[in-house]
């Protein structure tokens, strides 16, 4: 069924996992080894208790039988996440101009 809404844009700021495939000292290492902050831009399109997904690009369906579309996929764990910031709300779609 077709979406009457447009999802909204958000910044997502998250800590990821980092790998060395380095052999070093354990204490040297620990030091090293960081998490790595990132920013992701993009339209919120699914959010529950485990995982947040954002797609880079958001087609709203164009008919009642068609679905919504979206593509360049990025799938981040909750538990990663440091904060969510709407940069764009969400927005109801306007009427279409028939004539």
């Amino acid at each position: 069924m077709a979406s009457q809404s447009r999802p909204p844009v958000v910044l997502v700021e998250w800590l990821d996992a980092s790998a060395e495939n380095e052999q070093m000292n354990v204490k040297v290492g620990i030091e090293r080894m960081q998490l790595d902050r990132r920013y992701s831009l993009g339209f919120l399109v699914h959010k529950d208790r485990t995982r947040v997904v954002l797609a880079s690009t958001f087609d709203p369906a164009g008919s009642e039988t068609d679905l919504d579309q979206a593509d360049c996929w990025l799938v981040v764990p909750r538990g990663w996440i440091e904060s969510i910031t709407t940069m764009v709300p969400a927005a109801q779609q306007p009427e279409k101009e028939t004539e």
